[in-house]
């Protein structure tokens, strides 16, 4: 079990250190495990230092697949965009193991939630694609036009399909 007190000092170093302190604080924290997960998530949401919550959310991305239902969470219950920008990069940087998380954000009603969805999807790129065009196949209305949207970000070009986007908001 990782020491509260261990803890808090690195996520101290990560708020005020040198720029060594805080790279040393990451890899440390990161080496915890999910076990330091709960004192770093409640320091990213309590804080209002977009730096520290760059560092956080790299202790999350670097902890990796156990951080992806408390970043979902994240997602789910805060509006703040600071917030959700990082918890969504902490995702992508995740990567592979994200990409039903984020896919799932396709289908809400919140529309930036979706463009952040769409940016960590493109950040994890190829690994992306096939869930992507899956996903293409079994979903309706925004959520298909975000898919095949970010697809054509990656780089795989379906052009009837984004044609008919495009002409869906002429």
């Amino acid at each position: 079990m990782a020491d509260k007190k261990n803890v808090d000092e690195l996520i101290r170093r990560l708020q005020c250190g040198t720029l060594d302190e805080k790279r040393s604080a990451v890899s440390l924290l990161a080496d915890m495990g999910e076990e330091c997960l709960p004192l770093v998530i409640d320091a990213f949401l309590e804080t209002d230092n977009n730096d520290f919550r760059w560092y956080a959310a790299n202790v999350l991305a670097s902890v990796g697949e156990p951080a992806i239902p408390l970043l979902v969470k994240i997602l789910n219950d805060y509006e703040d965009d600071s917030v959700r920008k990082y918890a969504v990069s902490a995702l992508g940087t995740i990567g592979e193991p994200a990409i039903e998380a984020l896919l799932s954000f396709f289908v809400t009603g919140d529309a930036k939630m979706r463009g952040y969805a769409s940016l960590a999807l493109i950040k994890i790129g190829e690994p992306a694609i096939e869930p992507l065009s899956e996903f293409i196949e079994y979903s309706d209305d925004v959520a298909h036009r975000c898919a095949l949207l970010t697809l054509q970000r990656i780089g795989i070009d379906r052009p009837e399909e984004v044609e008919s986007v495009i002409d869906t908001y002429r």
